[in-house]
């Protein structure tokens, strides 16, 4: 077995999972400048998701000018306990122009909004050691829950499965991940179960809802 083998797939689409996941959070932490090629943002438009909903009047002048809540295709969270979570949703697309792949990525703890934005990023990081089998199971679910829904009928509109999406993640986006394991075979209408999730900051292999 390769350094990269990965539950049943073979070596090379092994490597493939594990560049995409390691590329994309890579990108969504300000780490690489792009996205790898054939991949690009996802925006509310395409997904048919009202970002408008909810949002406070700061961040509506970046839902009007960018079509999420911010200048790089970033989406915030949508309830007020969980404002603060970060998520980017991306597609990769072949040589025909087909979505034949959706990214999923939770950004880390930082302050797009200021420091406050990073400190309630800590009090909800610190509730997964308080809370373990509770907030941080829900917090992916709690922050976008009707985002993750609309990203679920886009796949299903453009033929993929979970089998075609690659969720991961960085530090508190770590936990999202983890979260996103547990859940993805009863919330969503199972539309997301057993998805590629890769916490690369945590656990050197994509961890997988195990059947």
């Amino acid at each position: 077995m390769g350094m990269f083998d990965y539950k049943n797939y073979d070596e090379e689409k092994s490597k493939s999972i594990f560049s995409n996941a390691l590329n994309l959070v890579s990108h969504a932490q300000d780490v690489a400048k792009e996205l790898p090629p054939g991949w690009k943002k996802i925006s509310a438009k395409e997904l048919d998701y009202d970002v408008k909903a909810g949002a406070y009047e700061a961040r509506k002048a970046l839902v009007g000018e960018h079509d999420t809540y911010g200048e790089r295709g970033t989406f915030f969270g949508e309830k007020l306990e969980v404002l603060t979570a970060q998520v980017d949703i991306s597609g990769q697309y072949d040589a025909q122009g087909k979505l034949v792949a959706i990214g999923i990525v939770f950004q880390g703890s930082r302050g797009a909004f200021g420091d406050i934005d990073s400190i309630i990023d800590f009090v909800a990081s610190n509730a997964r050691a308080m809370n373990d089998h509770g907030f941080s199971i829900e917090y992916p679910y709690l922050a976008f829950e009707k985002l993750l829904s609309a990203v679920a009928n886009f796949a299903k509109q453009n033929g993929l499965t979970g089998e075609n999406i690659t969720i991961t993640g960085a530090s508190l986006g770590g936990m999202a991940v983890n979260g996103m394991a547990d859940l993805s075979e009863t919330r969503w209408g199972g539309s997301i179960r057993t998805p590629t999730t890769s916490d690369l900051y945590h656990q050197p292999y994509p961890r997988h809802k195990k059947s």
